[in-house]
């Protein structure tokens, strides 16, 4: 009995080390190598779907492998997931914008002033996460500087403590604004992409609206409102209006 029970529990340990998160990416990442890109698909979703891992080199490898299949809707939906994780990965960027060449809308964003665009370049240049990391740090040593100023019975310590002080307040305050911008970018702003054939984009949230314009499979847009399956969208040309969610997929 005891070496049945044994056994069994290797079995099981065998199971679940095989179909654990880092082997199924393995054999997804050499069925990618081997050419066989519907089996890495399966696998990688597998690892989203039963094991909720995402990762930006989880999406990217699904990305490429759906590139490769000439399914661009879903190759766009999992660079922009794996963007959402890393906003500064240029290998993203390049192939996300090398796969919308690919698709029939070619939807130019809305001139922007130059300071607006420095300004979201330096916010993507890292996550949310290292932001609000750097806005703690930056906060803490204001708070020390301070603590230096206050305590000390030196000059000189006075003086460094108030400057440095004063200087890491604002910049304290820098990093929050550029925390709270990329994590509104990221998270507090859904976005999706268009996976029906094409879209009828509606004045009004009802099928009777009138047609305001057409948008096609894996054109990025953003949601603004909800109403019942209804959403409001915007592009990035700043044309907005009505569409049923059931046609997109969140990103």
């Amino acid at each position: 009995m005891r070496n049945s029970c044994f056994i069994f529990f290797c079995f099981i340990s065998f199971v679940a080390s095989a179909l654990s998160p880092n082997s199924l990416f393995k054999d997804a990442n050499q069925a990618y190598q081997k050419g066989d890109f519907q089996k890495s698909i399966t696998l990688y979703e597998q690892i989203v779907r039963d094991h909720g891992v995402t990762s930006a080199e989880l999406h990217y490898n699904l990305g490429n492998a759906y590139y490769r299949l000439g399914d661009y809707p879903s190759a766009v939906l999992n660079y922009e997931r794996a963007l959402k994780e890393n906003p500064s990965d240029r290998e993203v960027l390049a192939n996300l914008q090398i796969t919308r060449n690919k698709l029939e809308d070619k939807i130019e964003p809305m001139p922007e002033l130059f300071y607006i665009s420095w300004f979201k370049a330096i916010r993507d240049a890292f996550s949310t996460d290292v932001w609000a990391w750097l806005f703690i740090f930056s906060l803490i040593g204001s708070a020390a500087l301070w603590i230096v100023f206050v305590q000390s019975n030196k000059s000189r310590n006075k003086k460094a403590g108030f400057y440095g002080g004063l200087l890491s307040f604002v910049l304290s305050i820098l990093l929050f604004v550029t925390a709270f911008s990329s994590w509104e970018s990221s998270y507090k702003t859904q976005r999706a992409v268009v996976f029906a054939g094409s879209i009828s984009v509606k004045s009004a949230p009802v099928i009777s609206g009138n047609g305001l314009f057409i948008i096609h499979a894996g054109a990025t847009v953003s949601i603004t409102d909800e109403l019942g399956e209804w959403v409001r969208i915007r592009l990035v040309d700043g044309k907005e209006g009505w569409v049923i969610l059931g046609d997109l997929e969140v990103i």
